[in-house]
């Protein structure tokens, strides 16, 4: 069975393939209060094969609102709505994340049923025109967030993230991405603060930070996930041109939080997933990049298979085919999704995609999850179906990512093959124990071949006896079960960290190397040498190779 298929443990969350249904905005709230209709539930029943589930994004606050009909996390009654939503997922045999999104400048007074005006790191208009009950209309100047409302944004990230634990969702996914507010925040263009919230890329990097200590503290870290879109123009966002400059430190902070995982929308090319990848310590999930031609199906199944990512997001391709994990196992026929029923409007292109075991009523063929142009939004009222796509940077078609996750136990089976956080089953501290043991063997057969060589140090001592045998396989157990626990303890919270122990260990055992292979013979050097080097190797293996993983 290929990987992608196999159950996959999310922070002891057993998901049961490493498909991931990516957050798509369908605008199909009810109005008043924007509560989630029947429908919805239904929508996201039918795809409940994925291993995950992100929901479309959901403001936080009247202020996070953007567009028209989006669900809120803010109402009792927006709660009770979604709860429909997580009993119907859960009852089908699925995993569900809430996505909490505050839109920040990308919205307009007359979406808003109190006609509030748009916060914004600071007060630039953003380019570009935005759907309204009234039409499309440009963009309007922000009010510049003062301190008050930055810190009560964040604290709306976490109600919301409680609100969305009541309503029955497995863990929130944050959104840091699509020139939206977190990632507004990160940006050069939207953000000219000159405070503690702007300027330098770790002042810029601060308000994600917030975000997600606040919601990792109200929910747990294991319950949530941050998505970040390095180097996407959406909504007309420009980040540092040095992007590793801004996201590299950024990810690893992140990383310290200990959060389930990282969502990443690929923009800027492979070799900067790599570098967030290896910089991330947990789950990491990817929506690649496969060309505004090339559709993100099957084919991208090998980026799980060669560890590019743990877990793979689609888009419009979920949207358009609600069994998509079957027609990923058989290489398709995939349903063609309709970009004029994406927003608004009623069930038609909502729930009537038919599935490989229904009759066709959009039709299918191989592969077309072609990419519309990101996320479109209708020119016209969102209940036309003869609407024509806008630029609207939420998410492109085959990447509209939707929230899922579900608390079920982790059995050992699943576990077994869970890609990278199958580690986690194995603390280090255990794991310094096994290794230390296994250099300890090690060394004893080294102290025995030196001996047999006739190395002076065992040799020229008067009583050999004095140096009994297992006295190699204390001196390298002791410091790699004592220093491992120390680092165990250290990296519990920081473990960024751990891949510093790691080559600073290994350094240290290179450079005893060089300097006992000065030894008064060429037995005793090499002797003492490999000694060094196996426990040395020991504790760089045990501290996973230099990469940072949670362990």
């Amino acid at each position: 069975m290929d990987i992608a298929f196999k159950p996959y443990n999310l922070m002891g969350l057993t998901l049961k393939n490493r498909i991931v249904m990516a957050p798509m905005t369908r605008s199909r709230a009810l109005d008043p209060g924007l509560v989630p209709s029947p429908s919805m539930a239904t929508y996201y029943a039918q795809r409940a094969g994925a291993g995950l589930i992100i929901s479309e994004g959901a403001q936080p606050s009247p202020e996070g609102q953007g567009y028209t009909s989006t669900p809120g996390l803010h109402s009792s009654e927006q709660i009770e709505g979604w709860r429909r939503v997580t009993d119907a997922v859960h009852a089908a045999g699925g995993r569900i994340f809430a996505q909490i999104m505050h839109t920040g400048r990308i919205g307009h007074p007359d979406n808003s049923s109190e006609s509030i005006i748009p916060l914004g790191p600071s007060s630039v208009q953003p380019k570009g025109r935005i759907f309204t009950a009234q039409g499309m209309q440009d963009f309007v100047v922000p009010r510049e967030m003062t301190e008050a409302d930055i810190e009560k944004a964040i604290q709306d990230f976490a109600t919301a993230a409680r609100n969305a634990i009541e309503a029955g969702f497995d863990g929130v996914e944050i959104h840091g991405a699509n020139g939206y507010l977190v990632h507004q925040f990160l940006s050069v263009n939207a953000n000219q603060r000159t405070d503690a919230w702007g300027g330098s890329p770790e002042n810029r990097a601060r308000f994600a930070v917030r975000v997600a200590q606040a919601v990792a503290d109200a929910i747990g870290p294991e319950r949530t996930g941050i998505r970040l879109s390095p180097g996407a123009s959406f909504n007309d966002i420009e980040d540092d041109p040095e992007l590793l400059r801004t996201y590299l430190p950024l990810v690893e902070k992140l990383g310290s939080l200990g959060l389930a995982y990282l969502h990443v929308i690929e923009q800027a090319g492979r070799q900067l997933t790599q570098h967030l990848r290896d910089a991330w310590p947990t789950t990491f999930m990817l929506n690649p990049d496969t060309g505004m031609t090339t559709p993100t199906d099957h084919r991208a199944l090998r980026l799980i298979k060669d560890g590019s990512t743990d877990l793979l997001s689609f888009g419009a391709l979920f949207l358009a085919n609600p069994d998509l994990p079957k027609r990923l196992a058989l290489k398709g026929p995939y349903n063609t999704p309709d970009p004029a029923s994406y927003f608004g409007g009623d069930d038609h292109g909502y729930l009537d995609y038919p599935t490989l075991d229904s009759e066709p009523a959009h039709g299918s063929q191989p592969a077309t999850d072609s990419r519309p142009a990101q996320e479109s939004r209708p020119e016209k009222s969102p209940a036309s179906s003869a609407t024509a796509p806008v630029t609207e940077p939420e998410t492109r078609p085959s990447d509209r990512r939707p929230d899922q996750r579900s608390a079920a136990p982790v059995d050992s089976a699943a576990s077994a093959d869970s890609g990278r956080p199958a580690r986690q089953a194995a603390p280090l501290w255990r794991r310094t124990l096994v290794a230390g043991a296994a250099s300890a063997v090690a060394n004893i057969a080294l102290y025995g071949v030196g001996c047999l060589s006739g190395a002076s140090m065992i040799m020229a001592s008067p009583q050999p006896a004095l140096i009994p045998w297992f006295a190699p396989a204390i001196a390298s157990f002791l410091p790699l079960a004592i220093l491992g626990v120390i680092v165990w303890l250290i990296t519990r919270r920081r473990p960024a960290a751990r891949r510093w122990f790691a080559w600073a260990g290994l350094a240290f055992a290179v450079i005893s190397c060089a300097s006992l292979l000065s030894a008064p013979d060429a037995a005793t050097g090499i002797s003492l040498a490999a000694m060094h080097l196996v426990a040395g190797l020991a504790w760089f293996i045990t501290l996973d190779g230099g990469r940072k993983s949670a362990a």
